[in-house]
């Protein structure tokens, strides 16, 4: 327990010394917007370029990995969207909650512990993670809101199309297009160029877990809490609940997966959804449950993810 603790404790602690300076005014929201610049403009994309360059594009993406880490969020966006149905909810409300229970927090979160517990995959991981959220699962839920207004809504399939355009211009991933290239080509960095993007990438995760704390300082505990404890029930049990499902099938057919790739994988899928979540439910006015949500999401995973430590490694 004390070695699981070891991983998660340094999490929670940054993520709580965050929470703590933003709370009594050391740093402001405003600052915290610097941090997150920097951290999605400059360091995330260094340490995905430095992590995917260094090795063969072969060792970097495992297609079973990628396959079940698919099919794992399509089937929780599914099973989340029908779960709603079944309450008196509208159909914005019904596709948030399906974009929150399948779009896992992978940058400020994900990568510091998967770092923690399996640092030597753990770009790996975040890469592969990185190309399903925003090839996939994120361009979806948002075809799946805008749908949600059809007197503004321009189709699913434009609205798809709109959203992965969009995200393939962001500068993760197309540091991750350049990593690739090195990789494909076999070409070698300088080393000094490579040690300044090896350099950038170090101050990723403490900087994340830094400004996650922040970001959950002053929000309300208001909204529909029935809502919220139902999107976050869908993320942290039933996105791993999927995962460890299609693993266990893919074992039973013959496929073999290291224990450190399953494990990833399935940590993965139990990190609290992403942080734009709430902006994303401030169109639809729902930013109150959104929030609530991501809190309890957060503050549940320190739960869930040491209880999945021990059991996993």
């Amino acid at each position: 327990m004390n070695e699981i603790l070891a991983v998660t404790f340094p999490i929670y602690a940054i993520i709580g010394i965050g929470f703590f300076c933003t709370s009594i005014g050391v740093f402001a929201k405003t600052d915290l917007g610097v941090l997150s610049k920097f951290i999605q403009n400059v360091a995330m994309p260094a340490a995905m370029f430095f992590g995917v360059s260094q090795r063969p594009l072969g060792e970097t993406l495992r297609y079973d990995y990628l396959a079940i880490l698919a099919i794992a969020g399509l089937l929780t966006m599914s099973a989340t969207y029908l779960w709603f149905t079944l309450f008196p909810q509208g159909p914005a409300r019904r596709a948030l909650a399906a974009m929150g229970s399948c779009c896992p927090n992978s940058i400020f979160v994900g990568y510091p512990v998967l770092l923690f517990a399996f640092p030597a995959f753990a770009t790996q991981a975040l890469t592969m993670n990185l190309l399903i959220e925003n090839a996939l699962l994120v361009p979806l839920s948002l075809a799946m809101l805008d749908m949600a207004r059809p007197e503004q809504s321009s189709g699913f399939w434009r609205s798809f199309g709109t959203a992965l355009w969009n995200t393939a211009k962001r500068p993760m991933i197309v540091a991750l297009m350049l990593g690739f290239a090195v990789a494909i080509f076999g070409l070698q960095l300088p080393v000094a160029l490579s040690r300044t993007t090896e350099l950038l990438g170090s101050a990723t995760a403490s900087i994340a877990l830094f400004f996650m704390g922040g970001s959950l300082a002053g929000i309300k505990l208001s909204g529909n809490l029935s809502m919220a404890i139902r999107v976050t029930i869908a993320k942290l049990f039933l996105h791993p609940g999927f995962a460890v499902l299609l693993i266990t099938i893919a074992a039973a057919i013959g496929f073999d997966m290291p224990p450190a790739v399953m494990a990833a994988l399935i940590l993965s899928c139990s990190m609290p959804m992403f942080l734009i979540f709430a902006v994303f439910a401030q169109e639809y006015g729902h930013e109150g449950a959104a929030s609530v949500a991501l809190l309890v999401a957060t503050g549940g995973a320190f739960i869930t993810l040491n209880t999945l430590l021990i059991v996993l490694i």
